[in-house]
């Protein structure tokens, strides 16, 4: 099931952890931090080993632009290149 906006914003990381993952579409998930900090990120394999690629803090990076972020990540690993060695995506 895919979060919305609304859901997103009362997400909190469970009691007694240090963060928790809440998967948003395919690979891209909110990492919730017990600070309060919650980070938009992409998880991907490439050459046989799983990365995860930071796009950005919520609410500052809104959870359209992480998409966006996503499938441009989805296209450099299409076209056999690592999101990490390119030089990470864009920020904006």
């Amino acid at each position: 099931m895919k979060l919305n906006n609304q859901e997103i914003k009362n997400l909190k990381c469970n009691s007694g952890q240090k963060q928790t993952k809440k998967y948003v579409d395919k690979n891209l998930y909110l990492l919730v931090k017990n600070t309060g900090l919650k980070l938009f990120c992409f998880r991907y394999i490439f050459d046989d080993k799983h990365k995860d690629i930071a796009l950005g803090n919520y609410p500052q990076t809104t959870l359209e632009q992480a998409r966006t972020k996503a499938k441009q990540v989805r296209l450099l690993l299409s076209n056999s290149t690592d999101p990490m060695a390119q030089g990470k995506i864009q920020k904006g």
